[in-house]
């Protein structure tokens, strides 16, 4: 496990119920990469847990910090954990182009996010999905397999990557549903499509970077 973890106390006094959560924070500070603070509670009241919430992002603010609420759904095994919002998708079928992805994205717009076990679920969704070759258990179901995960730098997706043993990927779109609270709808989608727009074209970058290596001649 790569975070600490708090148990954090909600009583003020001794005729108050017993209420607590549980604050998790990644272990390493990484100005390269995202940093993740994780509320979580089984015993406590929703204004309780709100309160302490408001509380954490008056204290980012006061510092200077940029902080973003994320879905449940960035972080699952699972990304069709929310039956609502399916995730979009990118196929790339080629090892080269593959192999710039990270470096293009986190040129300018995205933020390394971890690495998080993902179920190769986005398959059913794939024409051609047969063409992909993941690892799987004796019994033929796809095993998870551990993805790196990258966050625009506005907040308004996640792009997680899925690689087969081919070296071909599946860049997969998991929209921060959480962040259409700060704005409304219409601002929230063209947010949204913003964000997916330039995500286009990093991988449009990625394919020219892939081309303009394999006829540049050898050392």
């Amino acid at each position: 496990d790569s975070m600490i973890r708090f148990n954090v106390q909600l009583r003020k006094g001794k005729a108050d119920t017993f209420e607590w959560l549980e604050l998790a924070a990644d272990s390493v500070f990484d100005t390269s990469r995202s940093y993740r603070i994780m509320f979580s509670w089984l015993v406590a009241s929703s204004t309780k847990v709100e309160t302490q919430v408001q509380l954490f992002q008056r204290r980012c603010t006061q510092y200077g910090l940029k902080a973003v609420k994320f879905p449940q759904s960035s972080v699952s095994r699972d990304i069709f954990l929310n039956s609502f919002v399916a995730p979009g998708h990118i196929c790339i079928r080629d090892e080269k182009v593959a192999d710039q992805i990270d470096g293009v994205l986190t040129e300018r717009l995205f933020v390394d996010d971890g690495i998080y076990f993902t179920w190769p679920r986005i398959l059913q969704c794939i024409d051609g999905s047969n063409e992909f070759e993941f690892t799987k258990f004796r019994s033929g179901k796809l095993r998870p397999i551990p993805s790196r995960q990258f966050v625009h730098r506005s907040g308004t997706l996640f792009v997680r990557k899925l690689r087969d043993s081919k070296g071909w990927m599946i860049l997969v779109i998991i929209p921060n549903t959480q962040h259409a609270a700060r704005h409304s709808l219409l601002e929230y989608r063209t947010l949204l499509r913003a964000s997916y727009l330039e995500l286009l074209q990093e991988v449009k970058r990625a394919k020219q970077k892939a081309q303009a290596n394999a006829h540049r001649p050898p050392p």
